[in-house]
């Protein structure tokens, strides 16, 4: 059952990403169908309290991030916040992804998905005509590969606390 739902999972991520990548929209509701997906991931790997705490932790920590964004685009750069200086899409994949992992896990991962992003990004704005960066693609693109690597191998495992 759980080898269906990572299936389901990466063709989730793998519509999310052709989605950003080519239109810069993303359907909404593949946001909380990978919301549903990878919390179950996680929730299957761990206990009740210890997701529950780790999600929370997870959320807040995305909020944190979320307010420095705000603050940045309304006081530095001056500009709106959603859907000029950041994708509500992207809002809601950083959510969707804080149900995912234990905290570190999380952490580590976050990171390096945007630090792949930007490299990916890097690379690709010479052919791309859209100014904007599909982050949310980006991200899924990396968790894609992460996912898969780790139902193939089942190294390292992503959920151990």
């Amino acid at each position: 059952m759980i080898l269906i739902f990572k299936i389901i999972l990466l063709i989730i991520l793998g519509i999310i990403v052709y989605e950003d990548v080519t239109s810069r929209m993303v359907h909404w509701i593949l946001f909380p169908l990978a919301t549903f997906f990878l919390g179950y991931s996680f929730f299957e790997q761990s206990n009740p309290v210890f997701f529950l705490t780790t999600v929370g932790m997870n959320i807040l920590l995305v909020s944190g991030i979320t307010l420095i964004l705000f603050l940045y685009a309304k006081l530095i750069i001056k500009q709106p916040f959603l859907n000029t200086s950041f994708g509500s899409g992207d809002l809601l994949f950083f959510y969707a992804l804080s149900v995912a992992f234990p905290t570190v896990t999380f952490i580590v991962l976050f990171v390096f998905a945007l630090i792949f992003s930007l490299c990916l990004h890097q690379v690709r704005k010479r052919k791309d005509v859209e100014r904007s960066v599909p982050l949310a693609g980006y991200m899924a693109l990396f968790f894609v590969v992460i996912f898969g690597i780790h139902m193939i191998s089942n190294q390292p495992n992503l959920y151990q606390f």
